[in-house]
């Protein structure tokens, strides 16, 4: 634990003792294999050091860690140093695949312990986010429909935050792959988001990413209940801005891509929007610039949306637009108004 708290200082740390060191590591998990604190601190040592290693596979315990990180009793710091280990070391990805380690993983997720489960979770997420490889194969494998059946059968808050954020690193990866969403997704999300009120905010960032990967329409990312879930978190007072943020995206990439189911669904939109945008402008409290710029992206979404069957705007409403616009429009006023633009 001591070499875990001290690897992580760059300043002070030796790292070319890692080649001692590693020997160390190897024993000890010998000598005490079931012990997860001590594979917590090796992979937590791993995970500080692999990046100074310098290429050279023989200073740092790859075969251990992964052994480790598969058996669940290293946690988080098992993905952590999974991750860590694949962008040190490129072919540790290739490796990752070939020895069925993801394939093991993805079956953790559907194990009878919810540690271990958690735990698949978190190192599917790191491997993901450090490897094109290793996000392929959690789609080619179904790993998103096991995640969305996860979402709705798990008792753990902390497994159902970790299955969103898979969702999210797999769907947001840049990769060209055509993905196949399951058909009940966003219903697990939004099933999950109502049992653990905490994991909101990740649930909204994973709707606005599946909506970004989907085409107008795509019945997967559509579901009763949708919008009226993330205009009640623009219109709650106790939401946060992180939160804010993440439920005024999710409602602009829906706007964008997805048609309204109703008027009434652009005109609930168009009015929640426009209220947080007023609440943070600065005018009747404090300025948030963020959270303003999100919700104003999804008030411009919605504006468009709903331009050929309109709803009824007050004109102190169309003050209020044009007031927003020209705080989070860059306009070159030598050459234009804003005025001008809107007209």
């Amino acid at each position: 634990t001591l070499l875990w708290t001290l690897s992580a200082d760059e300043s002070s740390f030796d790292y070319s003792m890692l080649k001692d060191i590693k020997p160390a590591l190897e024993n000890a998990a010998r000598e005490h294999p079931t012990s997860k604190a001590l594979s917590q601190a090796i992979c937590g040592i791993v995970n500080n050091s692999a990046t100074h290693a310098q290429g050279a596979t023989n200073a740092v315990p790859i075969d251990l860690v992964l052994k480790l990180a598969t058996s669940g009793d290293a946690g988080p710091q098992g993905g952590k140093a999974l991750s860590a280990l694949c962008t040190a070391f490129p072919d540790v990805s290739t490796r990752v695949i070939q020895s069925g380690i993801c394939d093991r993983l993805l079956e953790g997720l559907c194990d009878s312990s919810v540690d271990v489960q958690t735990a698949s979770a978190t190192t599917l997420v790191s491997l993901s986010q450090s490897s094109d490889v290793a996000r392929n194969k959690v789609v080619d494998a179904g790993g998103l429909a096991t995640a969305s059946a996860a979402l709705f059968t798990t008792a753990s808050e902390a497994f159902a935050k970790e299955l969103l954020l898979l969702v999210n690193v797999v769907v947001s990866g840049g990769s060209k792959k055509v993905i196949q969403l399951p058909e009940e997704i966003i219903v697990s999300i939004l099933h999950a988001a109502n049992v653990f009120p905490q994991v909101k905010a990740t649930a909204c960032m994973a709707i606005r990413n599946l909506m970004l990967v989907t085409v107008p329409g795509f019945k997967s990312v559509t579901a009763d209940g949708l919008v009226d879930f993330l205009v009640g978190i623009l219109d709650s007072a106790s939401s946060s801005e992180d939160l804010l943020m993440e439920a005024s995206g999710a409602l602009w990439s829906y706007s964008a891509k997805q048609p309204l189911a109703s008027p009434t669904v652009g005109a609930n939109i168009f009015r929640s929007t426009l209220g947080v945008c007023a609440r943070h402008k600065g005018d009747t409290g404090p300025f948030n610039g963020p959270v303003l710029a999100e919700a104003a992206g999804a008030l411009a979404a919605i504006l468009h949306c709903i331009r050929e069957d309109p709803v009824p705007i007050p004109d102190n409403d169309i003050d209020l637009i044009i007031s927003i616009l020209d705080i989070v429009i860059e306009v070159d006023v030598e050459n234009v108004t804003l005025m001008d633009r809107l007209l």
